[in-house]
């Protein structure tokens, strides 16, 4: 069986044995990660549970980066939780530009609290042979972006990855990939993390992932869509250790930020 195939197999066991640890810490609901996003949280039944990966899944313009960015921002001004922000896709002056349209001011904490990093330029080398990507000093490989963000960033509770498409595209053998995945988000998790990131599937798609792993390797995934019937819905599709609202509710995005219609 390949490494890859057995890390996989192994992989519910590793985060049933997580689960068990913090049930035993006592209220689910007092220990959890506040997104800050309103009505976002009583869906998912307190906030995030603390160390876990969760993804934010949608397509073109369902607000994923916008959810992201709350989520980094409400940490550090509504909770003093040091926060790191990574794009990959947008730039940076792009994305402050589209934020200041809902009323998200990035620059209101200064960047010891919220750093932002512009990796955006990165896209352009998705195309690199594998040779490249293989090379050590790569920073499309996984491993060293997670040393970049322990290096600089290893004081952060809460981190930001902006998407994993690039990423992925450029990883040409998909085991790698989805190994180099696991690696990554159990380094995050062991440095003490909560971890946000997303993934773009096509409008009015029934996927929950663009690459059929990513959903797998998260402790929750939130899936954010988008059609001519319905309008702008949500659902969290699966959140481990803890209940959830399991259905699809509205969400809006408007001057005056992001609004979850559940209370």
């Amino acid at each position: 069986m390949p490494s890859s195939s057995i890390i996989l197999c192994i992989l519910p066991i590793f985060y049933n044995s997580r689960l068990i640890c913090y049930l035993a810490k006592g209220d689910l609901m007092s220990d959890r990660i506040k997104t800050g996003i309103e009505g976002y949280d009583n869906l998912l039944g307190g906030g995030y549970i603390p160390e876990s990966i969760n993804l934010i899944a949608g397509c073109s313009g369902s607000g994923k980066t916008l959810f992201t960015l709350s989520y980094l921002l409400n940490g550090a001004e509504k909770f003093g939780q040091k926060a790191v922000y990574i794009t990959l896709e947008e730039t940076m002056s792009q994305i402050k530009r589209d934020c200041k349209t809902i009323g998200l001011d990035l620059d209101s904490v200064g960047e010891e609290m919220l750093a932002l990093c512009d990796m955006s330029s990165l896209r352009a080398n998705v195309i690199s042979t594998q040779d490249e990507l293989e090379s050590e000093e790569s920073p499309l490989r996984l491993d060293n972006l997670f040393e970049f963000i322990k290096i600089n960033y290893s004081d952060c509770v809460r981190v930001g990855l902006d998407s994993i498409v690039p990423l992925a595209i450029a990883y040409h053998d998909e085991q790698i990939f989805r190994s180099e995945l696991f690696r990554f988000m159990m380094a995050l998790k062991k440095m003490g993390a909560t971890t946000l990131f997303t993934t773009e599937i096509s409008y009015a798609s029934d996927d929950i992932s663009r690459f059929g792993m990513e959903d797998f390797l998260s402790d929750s995934v939130t899936l954010l869509k988008m059609t001519e019937e319905w309008g702008r819905q949500i659902k969290v599709h699966k959140m481990r250790g803890s209940d959830h609202v399991k259905n699809f509710v509205d969400y809006d995005i408007s001057s005056n930020g992001l609004k979850v219609m559940y209370k």
